[in-house]
């Protein structure tokens, strides 16, 4: 029986890509639903002030722009971007399941949704239960990892906004005894409400997962000990992995250990560095200053995929070998 389940979920989660424009469409409609009940329910029930109007304003703006720009940007391949290689390259790595195989760089990995590799690969966005950041309908990667960060962290407090400020609105919505003032209608009131909380402590706790590898300088498929990545979402548990994540941090350093060695990660510039090299700001030139994370800005990555800045070397560290690599180089 559970051999029966496991070929049928694998069958329908074939079927994820084919659909990817479905679940588009259902969450930008959940979206749109959202806002209008807002603006005509909550908004000027509780709220109607100019402050929060603009605070609203702020966040839909923030929302919905980094959510089509997570969308709608290629994550980068190795096939579409190939630099003059230096001596920096000289171990080439070749995809084995590309149709044109091509070197494949440090932190690229092949997705198999997509059909090719991806630089700076994090995690695909495949998960049947997970239908809102399902409609990312692609991989998140170098280019597009910045705004789907923000993404997270915008919708989590607009979902926590709503749900504390729609609070006073979805008890009266409740009482159908009492007529319903509002051209929305009221199930439209009833399900903002319930998704904002169910989504937005999902959301939440994703953005605090994803934030967290952000600050340990790596990404979903770096942090996993079995050779496949790790999609964050609602049918991985989030309480389980939120438990679990650091062991499969210290995977490496545990190994290492057992062998008399010291295990760093090269992409391990510190927090706030790390930090700084992933929202491409800071201080050095050419960089952002650190509020435009507040505004919304299309700003690229720092590294092209190809090079990227590393920790010093430790006399008394290694860093891992390819062969060493417990992530498939062709997940």
């Amino acid at each position: 029986m559970n051999h029966f389940f496991n070929r049928s979920y694998k069958k329908l989660e074939q079927l994820i890509p084919q659909l990817g424009k479905l679940f588009i469409t259902i969450a930008v409609t959940l979206i749109t639903i959202a806002l209008i009940t807002y603006f005509n329910v909550i908004y000027p029930t509780t709220l109607n002030t100019p402050l929060s109007f603009l605070i609203s304003i702020y966040l839909t703006i923030n929302t919905t722009t980094h959510y089509y720009w997570a969308t709608t940007i290629n994550p980068g391949s190795p096939s579409t971007h190939q630099p003059k290689l230096t001596q920096h390259h000289q171990l080439k790595r070749y995809c084995k399941k590309c149709i044109n195989p091509t070197i494949k760089p440090e932190r690229a990995h092949h997705c198999r949704h997509c059909g090719r590799c991806q630089l700076k690969y994090d995690h695909h966005k495949k998960q049947l239960t997970n239908t809102l950041t399902q409609g990312i309908n692609q991989c998140v990667g170098l280019r597009n990892e910045r705004f789907f960060l923000l993404f997270l962290f915008y919708m989590s407090i607009s979902c926590a906004w709503i749900v504390y400020w729609g609070w006073p609105c979805f008890t009266k919505t409740l009482d159908f005894t009492t007529p319903w003032p509002f051209w929305s209608p009221r199930i439209f009131m009833i399900l903002t409400w319930i998704l904002a909380l169910a989504i937005g402590v999902a959301i939440t706790i994703m953005f605090a997962c994803q934030l967290w590898l952000v600050a340990k300088g790596e990404t979903t498929v770096e942090s996993s000990d079995n050779g496949t990545y790790t999609c964050l979402s609602l049918s991985t548990l989030y309480i389980h992995l939120l438990k679990i994540l650091y062991y499969l941090a210290e995977y490496y350093r545990i190994l290492f250990s057992q062998r008399g060695q010291k295990y760093v990660n090269p992409y391990d510039l510190g927090v706030r560095k790390n930090l700084q090299e992933f929202f491409n700001i800071g201080p050095l030139p050419g960089r952002w200053p650190w509020y435009s994370i507040l505004i919304p800005l299309k700003i690229p990555p720092v590294s092209d995929g190809w090079t990227w800045n590393k920790r010093p070397a430790h006399p008394d560290a290694r860093e891992l070998s390819f062969a060493e690599e417990l992530t498939d180089e062709e997940d």
